[in-house]
């Protein structure tokens, strides 16, 4: 990294540079490396490893069918981003200087994790009446592509403050959102998928923890302002844009359903309700206040769009 002249009270600009050597691939942060070998040991092929042939779809009426492709189909557009943000992050651990071996050991197996979730949920969602390419409306689009390679490569922000937001707390919640889906799951070839799919964002979210858990005693005042602010940022946005698609599903099919009738049908699929979501996203807010305080990091309340204080 080099630094460039600002003008006075300004921090300075960062640009970066390539400064490889000396090259250290050590270990230096165990608990991470072993969440590398792990997902060597629990890497899937979405091929064999889930039972394709036992979905039937004659046992889910159409109308739920229709609602749980637009789910699968919101799932891959939240994850498709990561395609580039991944890649994008590893090289930035790859230029700044003394980027832990491990952290960009496990980035490169993420990357091969998010692949197979794409795969395995937009098969699914073809399975259910075919895959959607985009959302409803023009204006959702730009929602899902948040250019987050581009903030993984800024300068400005530093990888600390990123892994932090993205991973432990992005990773954390999505990962929350893939619990619930499972708990209600139970047609074979959606619980197959979510079963992999939470143990990969376990690993995911754990190692934006472990990150701050490992690095905590070198941040300066700074690293943790820099934190709670990009932390800050990721809550006030409107969070996993499928829940949207999906409300406006809800809204428009349940007066066709009984009461429940329609919200069990969709969780068999791995469909959770959007309330149910909500509740989880509070639950996860409040739990993560506190973890990120025991690190000495002070997240005030923000303002979110369609939850409000949080």
């Amino acid at each position: 990294m080099t630094a460039t002249q600002t003008g006075a009270g300004e921090r300075p600009k960062r640009s970066l540079v390539e400064r490889r050597f000396p090259l250290d691939l050590h270990p230096r942060i165990a608990r991470i490396r072993d969440l590398y070998e792990q997902s060597k040991r629990f890497k899937w092929n979405p091929e064999r490893s889930i039972p394709w042939a036992e979905f039937d779809g004659a046992r889910h009426p159409e109308a739920v069918r229709e609602m749980a492709r637009w789910w699968w189909s919101a799932c891959v557009w939240t994850e498709y981003g990561r395609i580039a943000e991944t890649p994008a992050l590893l090289i930035r651990f790859c230029l700044e200087r003394g980027g832990e071996s491990d952290a960009k050991m496990f980035l490169a197996a993420r990357g091969t994790q998010e692949v197979l979730y794409l795969e395995a949920a937009t098969r699914y969602a073809g399975l259910l009446g075919g895959f959607i390419e985009s959302p409803p409306e023009k204006a959702d689009e730009a929602a899902f592509e948040q250019q987050l390679y581009q903030h993984a490569l800024d300068p400005d922000v530093q990888p600390l403050a990123y892994i932090g937001a993205q991973c432990a707390i992005r990773d954390g919640l999505l990962l929350e959102h893939l619990r619930e889906a499972l708990r209600g799951a139970s047609e074979p070839v959606a619980t197959a998928i979510l079963k992999r799919a939470v143990r990969d964002k376990e690993a995911q979210a754990s190692f934006g923890w472990l990150y701050l858990e490992e690095t905590r005693a070198a941040w300066t005042p700074q690293d943790r302002a820099d934190l709670a602010a990009e932390v800050a940022a990721v809550l006030a946005s409107d969070g996993p844009m499928k829940h949207r698609v999906v409300e406006a599903c809800y809204l428009r099919m349940r007066p066709q359903w009984r009461d429940g009738d329609g919200a069990a049908a969709l969780a068999a699929l791995g469909v959770p309700e959007p309330e149910a979501l909500h509740a989880i996203t509070r639950r996860f807010v409040a739990d993560a206040r506190q973890r990120l305080a025991g690190l000495g990091v002070d997240l005030r309340d923000v303002a979110c769009p369609r939850l409000g204080r949080l």
